[in-house]
């Protein structure tokens, strides 16, 4: 008996995501993972995207964890050994996990919003999901993250979600571990009440997201001239960011 098929875009809330749906064409399903730590924004950007693709975004969410603190607060850390964040876990990849065991018997093709500079991240996602077939429509035409947002301001004609505006290279949860000083400094000025709040879960937990060659840097002892949100590497957190979590 043959197998129904399935080409799933799960979308982000981000502008890669979406084009790499749009580029691809043909998507069954569109599927976004709300997690509370968003900006607000990340929502009408979503309702923005079905109006202009005619079709409804899937809106999944964690059933075990709301938010970014209560997986710290679960599992003692931003990040654990192995680079793992639970809040990656828990929030996004299980909820992916476990929309795939309803969906076990179908034959399914994941659309990955990866750019050119992230061919190894393309590559490290087929070696963790070799049963899975993929595509990278933003690799296969060439183009660079600059280059997938002029296509998108050309194409549509609503707004990019409001973290890009603020000048944040992501439309990742405020607050993202995977931020560095740059970032965290961008974030103490931006967004105060997140700033003070991830310093004293840092505490609480015995912490710290940062760090230099010396050790832990905590954010209450952040100098708020260090680091450069201009030059920082900085992924878009998805549903592969940790690919060695099972």
């Amino acid at each position: 008996m043959q197998r129904e098929t399935l080409k799933v875009c799960w979308v982000s809330a981000g502008i890669s995501s979406f084009m790499a749906g749009v580029l691809a064409g043909d998507v069954d399903e569109w599927i976004y993972i709300d997690i509370s730590d968003q900006h607000p924004d990340s929502m009408r950007f979503i309702k923005d995207c079905e109006k202009a693709i005619g079709k409804e975004i899937q809106i999944l969410k964690s059933s075990e964890y709301n938010s970014v603190e209560d997986c710290v607060r679960a599992f003692g850390g931003f990040k654990l050994p192995g680079g793992f964040a639970p809040c990656t876990n828990w929030l996004k990849k299980r909820v992916r996990k476990e929309w795939e065991e309803r969906h076990k018997n179908y034959d399914i093709t994941y659309v990955w919003g990866f750019d050119l500079k992230e061919k190894a991240r393309a590559e490290r996602t087929i070696e963790a999901n070799p049963n899975t077939q993929h595509e990278f429509p933003l690799i296969e035409k060439g183009l660079s993250k600059q280059e997938v947002h002029g296509l998108f301001e050309r194409i549509f004609n609503f707004p990019r979600p409001k973290m890009y505006e603020l000048g944040y290279p992501n439309n990742n949860c405020i607050g993202c571990c995977k931020g560095g000083m740059g970032y965290w400094n961008k974030i103490r000025v931006d967004f105060p009440e997140v700033f003070e709040s991830r310093a004293k879960l840092e505490r609480l937990v015995g912490y710290s997201i940062l760090k230099d060659k010396s050790g832990q840097v905590f954010l209450d002892e952040l100098a708020p001239d260090r680091g450069n949100i201009n030059t920082e590497i900085m992924p878009e957190c998805g549903i592969m960011c940790s690919l060695n979590i099972k």
